[in-house]
């Protein structure tokens, strides 16, 4: 059952984001409360104990107070409750934990009749920390789910992903997180130690070399290549295992990609280029003939956006021509190549266009609109013999 369309993020009032700090302190302060509460029930085998009722009351402000200082002290209110992790854990531990010492030294000091027992005090450490922490990945889960549920319309495609390491581990998480119009369906690594684990709910089947088999087990309608850049030879071998299954396959960027600014997310896969399989940047093609030809041109290349297109274009767009339409019916590769060239050269005229090299129509006005005197055709089968 899919969560309804008005059970939005976007639903959600701004007021509660302008007084978030305000808000996490309330709710850490319900969460001492409760476990201090129930403490005073488990200590006493679940029989209120009447005569502590006065010290409860006299005690449950001042622990608010000090839980409120620690967890102050320890930044928890500022805390974003969507990205929690084990770091996160570790704070709220040291925040109870201090809370906790303050409070006993406090019980000490208070001329109680009779006092709060040493077992409540521990009770209740252990208590606010497991329903703070409970707090925390519900809150989680349910931005996550009402997160993947915004857009119901968004195909799932199925994916494979070869990797399970880091890349391979961060990028699962962000397909099960939100919604990328991506599944992950299995890993495939290459490390025997792996193999028949999961990650984030999802097994490692198996492999590189089995990757034809599992491809066709696990359904998969896509591979995502998720292995670090340095690793070249690693990387040609897998690529041959992914051509073996007939599956499109892209690649996920590398850490240095994201750092310098080539790819403004981990999460922007794309489709393998040469230098990927180089280990090394490509050779630039400069030369004066070429240059001549296309300078001032409006220059039409059809298949823009796959790897031979892509990379055709990078090239053609170092010769100053005057325009260049990119013509691909791949919306989103397209929009990734389109925001490259942009960057790259925001002098130049650039005019992406989705279509079906076969839509006649949709041709015929690219030229009359655009009128391109230079054409390079690469919208083509890569796998002719099957084709």
């Amino acid at each position: 059952m899919s969560i309804p369309r008005k059970l939005s993020l976007r639903s959600i009032p701004l007021g509660i984001t302008r007084h978030r700090k305000l808000i996490a302190l309330s709710a850490y302060a319900f969460a001492a409360a409760s476990a201090y509460a129930i403490a005073f029930f488990v200590r006493f085998e679940f029989s209120w104990p009447t005569q502590l009722t006065a010290t409860f009351l006299i005690t449950l402000p001042v622990l608010l107070v000090l839980r409120a200082l620690s967890d102050s002290a320890f930044r928890l209110a500022v805390s974003s409750w969507r990205y929690v992790g084990v770091r996160d854990v570790v704070r709220l531990t040291g925040a109870t934990g201090l809370g906790s010492l303050l409070f006993f030294g406090a019980v000490v000091a208070l001329p109680l009749s009779p006092s709060v027992p040493r077992s409540i005090i521990l009770i209740e450490w252990v208590l606010t920390t497991y329903f703070t922490a409970a707090m925390w990945i519900s809150y989680r889960l349910v931005f996550e789910v009402l997160q993947r549920n915004g857009d119901t319309d968004q195909p799932q495609i199925r994916a494979l992903i070869v990797g399970a390491g880091e890349a391979g581990s961060g990028l699962a998480r962000e397909m099960l997180r939100r919604r990328t119009g991506y599944w992950p369906v299995a890993f495939v690594d290459d490390n025997p130690f792996l193999w028949g684990a999961t990650i984030h709910g999802v097994e490692v089947a198996g492999a590189t070399t089995n990757l034809r088999v599992i491809a066709k087990e696990t359904a998969a309608e896509e591979i995502i290549i998720a292995i670090p850049s340095t690793e070249t030879l690693n990387l040609r071998r897998i690529v041959e295992s992914c051509e073996a299954t007939n599956l499109p396959t892209k690649v996920l960027p590398g850490i240095a990609e994201v750092l310098n600014g080539k790819s403004s997310k981990l999460d922007h896969i794309r489709e393998l280029r040469i230098e990927d399989l180089l280990g090394r940047d490509p050779i630039t093609l400069e030369l004066p003939e070429l240059a001549a030809d296309l300078e001032e041109q409006s220059v039409l290349v059809t298949g823009a956006a796959g790897s031979i297109g892509s990379e055709l274009v990078r090239q053609i767009a170092l010769h100053n021509p005057d325009r260049v339409v990119l013509y691909d019916q791949a919306e989103t590769d397209l929009y990734y190549l389109d925001l490259e060239l942009r960057r790259k050269h925001p002098d130049l005229e650039i005019v992406p266009v989705v279509a079906d090299i076969l839509d006649a129509a949709a041709l015929d006005g690219v030229f009359a609109k655009h009128g391109p005197t230079r054409v390079f055709h690469a919208a083509a089968y890569k796998h002719v013999p099957l084709m």
